[in-house]
């Protein structure tokens, strides 16, 4: 199954680690404002959480650091504050370049694909790529066991029922 971002992202915002992670990053990255050690920063966090490489993962955990999201103290989230901030640096031949054109812009995780989908649309990476060319950044491949699935919230969410009416 195929895990949209906006779904993704709000089973990664119900994972303590996760969370523990961006405020870890937020204290680290205060003092530190060049590109190469904030990314050293969200690779090592990523590689921690055992998420693979993605440089659209690594950007999305770096506004994550960067933005002010967080409704109060509570577990209460605005995700349309996840921007790319103004100052963000970038630097042409990087491999965040292709974001550019999201500075001030609500960014979003990559797609999470399991190993089923990956084999539904070939017999793995190598055979992806030769058929569909290469294995798109803004994917990643999440084990079945990864501790963020757990959070993952599948179908629609319950609708309520107006008090005194039952559903047949």
């Amino acid at each position: 199954m195929i895990i949209r971002p906006e779904t993704f992202e709000r089973a990664l915002h119900s994972w303590d680690e996760w969370l523990k992670s961006i405020e870890a990053g937020h204290r680290e990255l205060q003092l530190k404002c060049s590109l190469r050690e904030m990314e050293l920063a969200a690779k090592k966090a990523l590689n921690d959480l055992r998420f693979p490489s993605s440089s659209v993962f690594e950007l999305y955990w770096l506004c994550c650091v960067f933005s002010q999201y967080r409704v109060g103290k509570t577990r209460q989230f605005n995700f349309n504050r996840i921007v790319m901030p103004d100052w963000f640096p970038l630097q042409f031949g990087h491999p965040y370049e292709w974001a550019a054109t999201c500075r001030g812009k609500r960014i979003y995780p990559p797609r999470v694909w399991d190993q089923r989908d990956v084999c539904f649309w070939g017999k793995g990476r190598k055979d992806y790529e030769q058929i569909w060319g290469p294995w798109p950044e803004f994917d990643i491949v999440l084990p079945a066991q990864h501790p963020v699935r757990q959070f993952v919230k599948r179908g629609r969410p319950p609708k309520k029922m107006p008090n005194g009416t039952t559903l047949l």
